[in-house]
């Protein structure tokens, strides 16, 4: 008899502890989020549909909190959204009509320069000119068309719109998934690590890629901004020779070899070009899941940007939630993480313009900045 109710007790004692134990993973640690001594079923959740029907390890008052979280990561990326495009058009405004004047001075003044070195035998002024034509390229390729970039700036910003909703609102699932007893059937492994379902990964990417490619576009804006300091350095040198100063010589040799197209002290993430990044195409984009999502939180400087940076400048917490440790996207474990679209439940309102820059009057750059940076290459090369 005693036997048998040790027995019994024990048992009931193991069930406490898988119940409390189910409550408890690596999720809700990162996110910091409490979760209840066991899970409990929750009527009129008004977030995470997955739990609605189900027991939670949240309280009520906690996934309450879900919205408000939505709205402080709205908040803060509309505030780096506004400085993004404000530094886009700014730089359309006032640097590439600067951009074609000096283009048109590098035409006129490298053949002064070259028929001043042409006078010294010891000078070779072939690769001097070769290169300057190169860059005079592309002032054929430079055009005004506010009607054209108006509509593409446009469309970037609606992309963008679509992508960033998507990706707070699997965010936000996220945190639903911290609050879900059976997390270890849904992708998440005891030690952190947290796979996601083919279905997942196409929903991201068909949210995503069209902000990708035309953030790609819009990126070659600030490869210019970049460009026009180059060319800055560039007449230098040449002047100095025109002038007879041939200590502009080598100075033209090492900007032919070094040619500096990003920014050397960058103050805000919002000045540093992003790419398309390397892995991504129309049918997959493992930087969605490895780099966009990582450490468990998503990256709101490369989310704003829609690519990857080749640097990034800390202004503040750069992680919409605290940094972790926690590795977001690896495929690995046994099940996958499938939230349906709607999971989240809470509403995320981006506006596609809130710096209201549709109506600046912006210019357009109608050539690709690659395939500057393809002729210039096959000339160094």
């Amino acid at each position: 008899m005693r036997k048998g109710f040790l027995l019994i007790l024990s048992f009931i004692i193991l069930q406490i502890t898988l119940i409390k134990s189910a409550c408890d993973n690596t999720l809700a640690t990162v996110f910091g989020i409490p979760v209840l001594a066991s899970a409990e079923t929750i009527s009129d959740l008004k977030y995470c549909k997955s739990l609605q029907s189900s027991s939670s390890c949240c309280s009520a008052e906690v996934i309450e909190t879900f919205q408000s979280i939505a709205n402080s990561y709205v908040e803060g990326l509309t505030e780096q959204i506004i400085a993004r495009d404000k530094f886009l058009i700014n730089t359309r405004d006032l640097i590439l009509p600067t951009l074609q004047n000096k283009l048109s001075q590098l035409k006129v003044i490298s053949k002064e320069a070259v028929g001043v070195l042409d006078a010294v035998s010891t000078f070779d002024t072939s690769d001097i000119s070769d290169f300057a034509n190169a860059l005079y390229l592309l002032s054929k390729e430079l055009t005004i068309d506010l009607s054209k970039l108006s509509a593409n700036f446009t469309v970037y910003q609606q992309a963008r719109t679509n992508c960033i909703t998507t990706m707070v609102q699997t965010q936000i699932a996220a945190l639903c998934l911290a609050c879900d007893p059976n997390w270890s059937t849904k992708g998440l492994s005891s030690t952190g690590t947290l796979t996601l379902s083919t279905t997942l990964k196409s929903r991201l990417l068909d949210s995503c890629y069209d902000f990708l490619s035309f953030a790609d576009s819009q990126n070659d804006i600030i490869g210019m901004n970049y460009m026009s300091s180059y060319l800055d350095q560039l007449i230098t040198a040449l002047k100095k020779i025109v002038n007879k100063d041939l200590t502009g010589y080598p100075d033209i040799v090492y900007l032919m070899l070094n040619m500096q197209l990003s920014p050397l002290n960058p103050t805000s993430n919002a000045q540093i070009p992003a790419g398309m990044p390397d892995d991504c195409d129309s049918t997959q984009c493992d930087w969605l899941y490895t780099s966009l999502f990582l450490d468990g939180q998503l990256d709101d400087a490369l989310l704003v940007a829609g690519g990857q940076m080749d640097q990034t400048v800390e202004t503040g917490n750069r992680r919409i939630l605290k940094n972790s440790g926690f590795d977001f996207g690896r495929s690995l474990g046994s099940n996958t993480w499938d939230p349906d679209s709607d999971e989240a439940g809470v509403t995320v309102k981006i506006e596609n313009d809130p710096g209201d820059f549709a109506n600046s009057s912006p210019r357009i750059l109608n050539s690709s900045f690659g395939y500057f940076l393809f002729l210039i290459l096959l000339f160094i090369i």
